[in-house]
């Protein structure tokens, strides 16, 4: 999903905000469920990835 939205979009503002999202989940605990954590660190990843 994360390469699809970055490949899609090439809206680097969009991956930007996403992945500013996916941090302050994973930094601050807003997301309970450790698998929902572990899904958007994988997609941080990715898009990260694709996009530089």
């Amino acid at each position: 999903m994360a390469i699809r939205i970055s490949r899609a979009g090439g809206n680097l503002f969009k991956v930007y905000v996403f992945g500013l999202m996916c941090f302050l989940v994973l930094e601050f605990g807003f997301i309970i469920s450790d698998i929902e954590k572990a899904v958007c660190f994988i997609r941080y990843n990715d898009i990260l990835f694709y996009e530089v």
